[in-house]
């Protein structure tokens, strides 16, 4: 005897599977475009980092920042084992500090050493003192006390204190600075103190 289907619970369960068909279809739909999006934007992305990175070589292809070649001249046997970076370094840390008593570049007055024309870094960081020097071969170090003003109110700090005062190793780092200054306030320093050596 052949089954008797019952209409109304077939319209149910029909509608039931379209409506779940019809709702997965959705949600991949919206993963497949979420993905397509962001797969283009990260496409996007790494090509247009490229052509930055690009632009970016060319451009300092075409000038130099840095031309430390006048201070390695000096001494080719040595300060060509000296890593162009870290020269780099120390030229935007002599500058980013202005390592200047007295506003001037590296001009030592009388009041606060006997040399005219000396060049002197203060810093609480002695290691950054002594990468320096083992850096260049040459400089000394020394140390001080110093109060400081903290939230508690004043303590005394000891700092140290990188010093070139020889001649001979002033001109080495004149040659290493001349023509690697980017701060026009740092630049008219110098000038300054290369008056100064010039002088002496």
């Amino acid at each position: 005897m052949p089954i008797e289907l019952n209409r109304e619970k077939s319209k149910l369960l029909f509608f039931a599977h379209t409506f779940s068909t019809s709702f997965y279809f959705s949600i991949l739909s919206f993963y497949l475009v979420s993905f397509a999006i962001i797969f283009g934007f990260v496409i996007n992305q790494i090509f247009f980092s490229e052509s930055i990175f690009q632009s970016a070589m060319e451009d300092s292809n075409e000038r130099k920042i840095f031309d430390c070649s006048a201070f390695i001249a000096l001494n080719p046997s040595e300060f060509s084992k000296i890593d162009p970076a870290y020269l780099e370094w120390f030229i935007g840390f002599s500058e980013g500090r202005r390592t200047v008593p007295r506003g001037n570049f590296g001009i030592v007055t009388s009041d606060f050493h006997q040399d005219p024309c000396s060049y002197c870094i203060n810093q609480a960081d002695l290691r950054v003192l002594k990468f320096i020097q083992k850096m260049l071969g040459f400089g000394k170090i020394s140390s001080y006390k110093q109060k400081t003003r903290v939230s508690t109110g004043v303590e005394e700090r000891i700092y140290g204190r990188f010093l070139v005062t020889n001649p001979q190793e002033v001109e080495k780092l004149i040659h290493l600075f001349n023509g690697n200054l980017h701060i026009k306030k740092c630049q008219k320093n110098f000038e300054y103190w290369v008056s100064t050596y010039n002088n002496l």
